[in-house]
């Protein structure tokens, strides 16, 4: 079964990330208007990471499969060449 690892890392730092800006955009908001543009902006913020999160989410997630993919042939590889040193 293949590791969640790269893929919980990623989807905890996204999540970070996403929290953050809603935060800077709900501080900033607040600092220039009041309560409710300091809701307004937390939202827009918020929205714009959580869709920037989605597409670098989906891009990092089609090179972690690539590189597992690329691990395994280089392992499958070795493990022959070692087989055939042995068998020598």
């Amino acid at each position: 079964m293949a590791s969640l690892t790269p893929a919980r890392a990623l989807l905890m730092l996204t999540t970070g990330l996403t929290c953050l800006l809603m935060a800077g955009g709900a501080l900033i908001g607040a600092l220039l208007g009041g309560g409710l543009v300091a809701l307004g902006a937390a939202v827009c913020a918020g929205l714009v990471g959580m869709v920037g999160a989605l597409i670098v989410r989906r891009r990092t997630m089609a090179h972690f499969a690539m590189a597992q993919r690329q691990a395994g042939q280089r392992g499958y590889a070795e493990g022959i060449a070692h087989g055939v040193l042995i068998h020598v």
